[in-house]
């Protein structure tokens, strides 16, 4: 029953390994460090904006043309006029707010915490709808 040439089996440790002395809770923030996880938010945040006054954009420009293909009696020039410069300045904040997301954006992409997930994906949603307004502005100049 007895091998030799087995080795013997290990033999437990009477003791068992030292635990820590207080739990491993997680590091409170540093002062500075909460601003770019909320700067990752707010970049996120702004491309509401845009994509609000993308669908306002549209809906003017659809009444707009609607109006004009069919009833010719209902809106004066000066309407006209109004509504296309209307959605023109919603254009051009679109542009403004985008811009200013995707600044955010990178601030919180170079900031000094470790996450930086929300800035990257404010950064890209921002850069895309800055994409998007720009097409948009320039089918509308075509």
């Amino acid at each position: 029953m007895y091998d030799p040439n087995f080795p013997p089996s290990p033999v437990p440790s009477p003791v068992p390994p030292p635990a820590p002395p207080y739990p491993q809770y997680p590091q409170p923030p540093k002062p500075g460090a909460s601003w770019p996880p909320f700067m990752g938010m707010l970049s996120i945040l702004t491309v509401v904006f845009p994509f609000i006054f993308l669908c306002i954009f549209c809906l003017i420009f659809y009444s707009i043309g609607s109006r004009v293909g069919f009833e010719t009696d209902l809106l004066s020039e000066t309407d006209l006029l109004n509504m296309g410069l209307g959605t023109i300045g919603l254009v051009c904040a679109s542009v403004v707010v985008s811009v200013v997301g995707v600044i955010i954006g990178l601030g919180a992409l170079f900031g000094k915490t470790a996450n930086k997930v929300l800035g990257l994906i404010g950064l890209g949603l921002n850069g895309f709808m800055l994409l998007a307004v720009c097409c948009v502005f320039l089918i509308l100049l075509l």
